[in-house]
């Protein structure tokens, strides 16, 4: 009754109302303010180191989705392009028909076991020929004539193949896998992400596809047009299969809800209209800059140069010229005067130098790759040299005056440089060629003319009659001797 009467008196004389107030301040005191804006930050640098290796994020969330993978799926070929009858991933083939007075025809092309099931005269010979082929890893199409017209042209409605079919040609489309596509395949493999080959194409081909990049699903790839419909039944075999040919725009959304229901965070990739449902369904869309518009809608992330490797040889360098030197630098004692104005001094500095330093690279590279028509692989070479040469003046610039601690740095820097490019086990991780004495000779010449073009601009800046005792570099302080 006291505890009774002591609640009402509370109520009526309103202290009620200070203790919710008094809780709710305190519960609101307890929650991180500052997670969402630290959250969101993290998300936003991921976004842009991305975008440098041209990879555009279309949703800031699929930054942390990325991360999270552990099943990638990935469609082998794009598709054919249009006849009268369009092509379609659900009959795998397409037509032109033609009425000519009394005479009508129809002229189809397709997959080879589809069209060849529709013809009679020659097809046990195309077909050897054709799994031959498939196997070594060959796309194969059939074209096949017929004297009559299609029964149904309906768009909506799967046309039947034509009767009186005639195979006339098996046209051979070789499939040109990356350089990088094993080593990338592998990659994810040490990071614990498995791969899922879902085509459309034979399965013949796809399986020599998926031997050549180094997938452990063997030669022959199980054919979708067999797998079973039911949700579980399908997820039953994506535990152990992980390569499939013929497989229809359907089946590739059933393949990524099957492995969502087996728990893998499911990342899916595509180019064309075909992997739409797919790329929606995953976890991660991921589609080619090249692909079709309506692949890229839907997608969250878009590949720009539809390549799944980044670029390694300008982390090199800037771990040799920039990373591991300002790390240094940075840490050693540092006794002068702070004085306004370092974005100006810098400026001074940088701009013309980069500018200097681009066109050394650009002129290099231009010489390489038209003058000489040299490979890719010794352009680029040739181009990390002249860059990081060109760079690591710049070093040299910043490092000044020089001390026990300085010198060891500039010299660390060049001698990085030597074994990164003679190395066969970092020339081989970098995708580095050795180029030819001429190339060399024009990449360190080029190198010297912007390191003394380089040094000019410093000994100008260093004159300059409003800023002499200024270093003018900017963003290096002058250091005390030991």
């Amino acid at each position: 009754m006291q505890a009774a009467g002591g609640w009402a008196a509370a109520l009526s004389s309103g202290a009620w109302r200070d203790a919710a107030v008094a809780a709710v301040a305190s519960i609101i005191a307890m929650v991180l303010q500052g997670l969402v804006f630290m959250t969101s930050l993290a998300l936003t640098i991921g976004a842009v180191r991305l975008a440098r290796r041209r990879v555009l994020v279309q949703e800031l969330s699929a930054v942390e989705g990325l991360a999270r993978v552990d099943m990638l799926c990935v469609d082998k070929t794009g598709t054919l392009p249009d006849a009268t009858v369009p092509f379609s991933s659900r009959y795998k083939w397409s037509a032109a028909y033609f009425r000519e007075g009394e005479s009508p025809e129809t002229w189809v092309l397709g997959g080879a076991d589809v069209v060849l099931s529709g013809t009679a005269a020659g097809a046990a010979e195309m077909q050897r020929q054709v799994t031959r082929l498939a196997s070594a890893g060959r796309r194969t199409v059939v074209l096949a004539h017929s004297p009559y017209l299609l029964t149904s042209t309906v768009p909506t409605v799967a046309p039947a193949l034509p009767k009186g079919l005639e195979p006339v040609a098996v046209v051979v489309l070789r499939e040109r896998v990356r350089a990088d596509a094993a080593e990338t395949i592998g990659y994810f493999g040490s990071q614990g992400v498995q791969v899922c080959v879902i085509s459309g194409d034979d399965p013949l081909t796809v399986g020599a596809v998926a031997h050549e990049i180094g997938l452990p699903a063997g030669l022959v790839a199980a054919d979708a047009r067999s797998l079973p419909t039911d949700p579980v039944a399908l997820a039953e075999v994506l535990r152990t299969e992980r390569v499939f040919g013929r497989v229809t725009p359907q089946q590739k959304k059933a393949m990524v809800l099957a492995l969502q229901s087996l728990g893998y965070t499911v990342a899916m990739t595509g180019d064309g209209v075909n992997d739409t449902l797919a790329l929606k369904h995953a976890d991660l869309g991921i589609a080619m800059g090249s692909g079709s518009a309506a692949a890229r809608a839907v997608a969250q992330i878009v590949l720009l140069d539809g390549e799944f490797a980044l670029a390694r040889q300008l982390s090199i360098v800037d771990g040799i010229s920039i990373g591991l030197p300002a790390l240094v630098l940075a840490l050693l004692p540092n006794e002068r005067k702070y004085r306004p104005g370092f974005i100006k001094r810098a400026a001074r500095f940088c701009v013309p130098s980069g500018l200097v330093v681009a066109i050394a690279v650009i002129g290099v590279v231009t010489y390489a790759s038209i003058g000489v028509g040299a490979t890719q692989a010794v352009v680029q070479t040739t181009a990390v040299v002249t860059l990081t040469l060109s760079a690591l003046w710049i070093l040299m610039i910043l490092a000044r005056p020089f001390t026990r601690a300085t010198t060891m740095i500039v010299i660390g820097a060049y001698a990085s440089l030597v074994v990164v490019v003679v190395l066969p086990l970092t020339t081989d991780f970098l995708r580095l060629t050795m180029p030819s004495p001429e190339l060399l000779f024009v990449a360190l010449g080029a190198s010297a003319v912007a390191s003394l073009t380089l040094e000019l601009l410093h000994r100008r800046a260093t004159h300059r009659p409003d800023d002499r005792s200024v270093d003018p570099a900017g963003a290096v302080l002058r250091r005390t001797r030991r």
